[in-house]
């Protein structure tokens, strides 16, 4: 099955709240909306736009679009001009978002994509973004790979900005749950543990909806915010970390900062697969 076709499937199962007509969607945007007014005056984005007139901006992984059409309207309420590409490998996903930046007054370009392939369209973008806990979808061998087409696609003294929240506390301190409820509004999930692959970190788990009655299985690597960062340090000359007002202790969640690309480890770099993975798939 192609992987546009997987990640839609596991969509339909998984309660993400990224509908924007939903409560819950809706107020994600906000939410991001009221971070994003925050994130403006870290010095090196404050710097960074100062001297542009239009902002160029990506959002890698970007889904229905909230984060990164509350970011470019964050900028756009600043007085900035935004030049915003959404991409996703979901094709649903990218047609909600250029309707959702249409009733917010935000321009939406999009590109169906695989997020390790943004370098292969040879544009350079002032901002990249990852917003919404999209860094479980990518094992440590697959996040070198994404921060290398990321990096070699920002521009000289642009900036990489990723939301992120600590796993370390919520799987190995808090406890890790065997069966885990992931209820919403729309829906009623729960998720069982299922497998454990050492060699790329991946533990899957069975996503169950009762009330449609399917299933899906979705491979995650629980990342440590400390992890996140120093891996992407070897991206970027230097991290930031903007940690959100309301984190609780130990629960800490925020906007990781990554400026000026290194470009020191390229795709290219990246494209075969060690031995240790080709021998083992």
């Amino acid at each position: 099955m192609n992987e546009d076709k997987k990640l839609e499937e596991i969509y339909e199962v998984m309660p993400w709240p990224e509908d924007p007509w939903s409560e819950e969607g809706r107020s994600r945007y906000e939410e991001a909306l009221e971070r994003f007014k925050r994130l403006i005056a870290q010095e090196w984005i404050r710097s960074l736009i100062s001297n542009r007139d239009c902002i160029s901006l990506v959002d890698v992984c970007g889904g229905t679009g909230i984060g990164g059409i509350a970011l470019a309207k964050a900028f756009a309420e600043s007085g900035k001009r935004i030049d915003l590409t959404i991409t996703d490998l979901r094709k649903s996903a990218l047609k909600k978002a250029i309707k959702f930046g249409k009733e917010v007054g935000v321009d939406v370009k999009v590109e169906q994509l695989d997020a390790l392939k943004i370098h292969e369209t040879g544009k350079k973008y002032d901002i990249g973004l990852l917003y919404g806990n999209s860094t479980p979808h990518f094992n440590p061998w697959r996040l070198v790979r994404l921060l290398a087409s990321v990096s070699s696609s920002i521009s000289e003294n642009g900036v990489f900005i990723i939301d992120e929240i600590d796993k370390i506390y919520m799987f190995l301190i808090k406890g890790y749950e065997l069966l885990l409820p992931e209820a919403s509004k729309e829906r009623v999930v729960i998720s069982m543990h299922s497998d454990y692959d050492p060699i790329t970190g991946e533990i899957k788990r069975l996503e169950f909806d009762l009330v449609k009655k399917s299933r899906a299985e979705l491979p995650l690597y629980f990342w440590g915010l400390a992890e996140v960062m120093a891996i992407t340090w070897l991206f970027f000359e230097d991290i930031d970390f903007l940690r959100d007002e309301d984190s609780k202790r130990g629960q800490c969640r925020g906007l990781i900062v990554a400026s000026k690309p290194r470009r020191k480890i390229t795709p290219s770099d990246l494209i075969r697969n060690p031995k240790i993975l080709i021998e083992s798939y």
